[in-house]
């Protein structure tokens, strides 16, 4: 079972794995980043929360979310994009992801996020 404290973030833009690595360190989480989604895919374990670019140079990212659900069940993804608009935050949040965060975002926001879906995990 995942700890769902851990996170992976999976973003093929260094500068934003590297932000989000501090800012998210500093709010108490425990996680891991990766450029891509070869690499995300190497880990056996699950995290318990995914932080996932929607645009990754070597995958698409709800291809991706779709792949791990398979591999690991249903565990909260957050799906983040430059580009955003009705209908993709729509399609996301219908396909069961738990957010979508346009960029750039207030990392406050992403906190609250994390902290909202640990509550739900600490509950159910």
């Amino acid at each position: 079972m995942a700890d769902f404290k851990t996170i992976l973030i999976v973003d093929d833009d260094e500068a934003v794995r590297d932000s989000l690595s501090i800012w998210l360190t500093d709010f108490g989480w425990t996680l891991k980043a990766v450029g891509s989604a070869s690499e995300a895919l190497d880990f056996d374990e699950p995290f318990g929360t995914y932080i996932i670019d929607l645009n990754l140079r070597d995958r698409e990212g709800f291809s991706l979310v779709e792949e791990l659900w398979s591999r690991f069940g249903s565990l909260p993804v957050i799906i983040m994009s430059g580009y955003l608009d009705n209908d993709l935050r729509n399609d996301a949040l219908n396909r069961g992801v738990v957010a979508i965060l346009k960029k750039p975002f207030h990392l406050e926001e992403i906190n609250r996020i994390l902290a909202s879906v640990h509550e739900k995990k600490g509950r159910g």
